[in-house]
This record gives structure tokens, C-alpha cells and sequence, in this order.
């Protein structure tokens, strides 16, 4: 009897241990083929997900492609052991479904659900991210590049582009012979002509001035004489 009395009071001071929750359910099995449009992608474990208030970051689901990028816009819904995300699919292939959940014993329980996607004719692929997104805010910019203008990128088109910009003398000499006007070069010549002309008037008085000077001595050469002679 007191063997027995003292098991019981043992077997009443141990308590049952807690177990972490599992999945019991989800969009589509590991390693299985989705080939159906959904709504979402959700996993369902086998208690409550907890919600703790103030941290959204608790509960997490990421979808991600062979490449490593992300699709989706990063949040997460809780309902009751449900949680789910939009299914944000792109082209197809091969998917990793990865979710981060805190259990009934506030323990975080994670894992991943890898799966093909055979999408149908009329799907239209989400954008793929390059990093992972976060609820409410604005995704980065897609991880395909798009397609930019090739003569912006080609440096010899920039180059050549800039080579045939008109220079402000072109255009004018442009502008000047559409409108019927008077090419630059004519005023360079008629000023080039001005400039000889003026030498050509002081070289001719000069030479004019020489000569006068020239037949005034012969006219006078006592004069001339007297005014050379030192001695008078």
C-alpha cells in the first residue's frame, strides 16, 4: 500500500511535456506538382498559431523560385493554425514554400515545401524580386532587368550622336544661307580689300610725296647745294 500511495504521488508531480506544432496540411505536398490556379499558398499545423501583437515579422511565409528570388508582397495571415500568403506564381518550375510559425508553446517552428509549378495556358507570371519583400512596403525593382535603348547604352552611338550635334557657327551659317543673307567669308574679303586699299593710299602719297620732293630740287639746286654745304 505504500508503494502504491508513493507511485501515485510521483505520477501526479510529473506533467505532460509540450510538443512543438506540425504541419498537417498544405496548398500543395512537398514534392509535389501544382498545376492549378490558387488564391493562396497556406500551411495548416496541428494546434493555434500564435499572433503576437506588435510583431509582425512572428509569422512569415517567403516563396521563392529556383533562382533565389522572392515573389509575393510579404505578408503573411494567420487564421486560427492556418497561415497563407497570396500565391504570387511566376513562370514555371520549381518553387520552395517556406513558412516560420509560432506555435501553442511560443516556439518557432519553420520549414519548407519544395514543388513543381505547371502553370496553365492563360497564366500570367508575377514579377520576380530580388530580395525578399516586406509587408507594406514597396518591393524592389523586379529581378528581371528591362529592356533599355540600346543607343543609350552604346557609347559609340553617344559618341557619334555628339560628333554630329550642329555647333552654334553651323547653325547660323545655316540659318543665314536658308533666310538669303550675306555669307562670313564676303565680309572677310571686303575686309581684307579695305585694309589693302588703306595701304595702298599711304604708300601712293608717300611715293607722290618723294617725287615732289624729287623735281622741287631740281627746280631749285642752289638751294639745295647751300642747304647740304656745312661751311655756309
Amino acid at each position: 500500500m505504500q508503494l502504491l500511495a508513493a507511485l501515485s504521488v510521483v505520477s501526479s508531480l510529473v506533467l505532460p511535456l509540450p510538443s512543438h506544432a506540425t504541419i498537417i496540411d498544405s496548398t500543395v505536398e512537398d514534392g509535389g506538382t501544382l498545376t492549378e490556379a490558387v488564391e493562396t499558398l497556406s500551411v495548416t499545423m496541428n494546434e493555434e498559431i500564435l499572433q503576437v501583437p506588435g510583431v509582425e515579422t512572428a509569422n512569415v511565409m517567403t516563396l521563392q523560385d529556383a533562382s533565389g528570388n522572392y515573389f509575393g508582397d510579404g505578408c503573411t495571415i494567420v487564421e486560427g493554425p492556418t497561415a497563407s500568403m497570396v500565391a504570387a506564381l511566376g513562370e514555371a518550375g520549381d518553387y520552395v514554400l517556406g513558412y516560420t510559425v509560432v506555435s501553442a508553446d511560443t516556439h518557432p517552428v519553420s520549414g519548407e515545401i519544395a514543388f513543381t509549378w505547371e502553370p496553365p495556358a492563360d497564366h500570367e507570371p508575377s514579377p520576380a524580386l530580388p530580395q525578399a519583400p516586406v509587408c507594406g512596403e514597396e518591393p524592389e525593382d523586379s529581378a528581371v532587368p528591362e529592356d533599355n535603348d540600346d543607343t543609350a547604352e552604346d557609347p559609340e552611338a553617344t559618341e557619334n550622336e555628339v560628333a554630329e550635334e550642329p555647333t552654334a557657327d553651323d547653325s547660323a551659317q545655316e540659318e543665314s544661307a536658308e533666310e538669303g543673307g550675306i555669307p562670313p567669308w564676303v565680309f572677310i574679303l571686303v575686309s581684307v580689300a579695305a585694309v589693302a586699299l588703306i595701304i595702298g593710299l599711304i604708300i601712293g602719297n608717300w611715293v607722290r610725296a618723294r617725287r615732289m620732293r624729287a623735281g622741287w630740287q631740281e627746280e631749285h639746286p642752289d638751294e639745295n647745294q647751300s642747304g647740304n654745304n656745312p661751311s655756309r
